[in-house]
């Protein structure tokens, strides 16, 4: 299966990493690792995690508030957002197609 990570997305997650190392040096670092650990895990198995909206699935990043939206199409999941679970909800879904 093949990811395609928005722009956006990657913007947020260059964020929460800045934010946390800035917090303590290892923790930007610990969350780039769940990060890649919940990419891989929606990888494995895409469709487990539970419909957000109609067209897309959340997973809740381990230890961090954030959530992983992406959308899955065919042999491609899309990462539309690496999402903070406290601030601006819904703010991802002009990225819909």
């Amino acid at each position: 299966m093949r990811v395609e990570i928005d722009e956006e997305a990657l913007a947020e997650a260059a964020d929460a990493r800045d934010y946390y190392t800035a917090v303590n040096q290892g923790l930007g670092h610990d969350f780039l690792i769940a990060l890649d650990r919940a990419i891989n895990r929606i990888i494995a198995q895409p469709s487990t995690w539970p419909s957000y909206t109609r067209r897309t699935r959340r997973y809740l990043m381990d230890r961090f508030p954030y959530a992983v939206i992406y959308m899955v199409r065919e042999d491609t999941i899309r990462v539309l957002a690496i999402a903070h679970q406290h601030r601006r909800p819904g703010y991802w879904t002009e990225r819909l197609p």
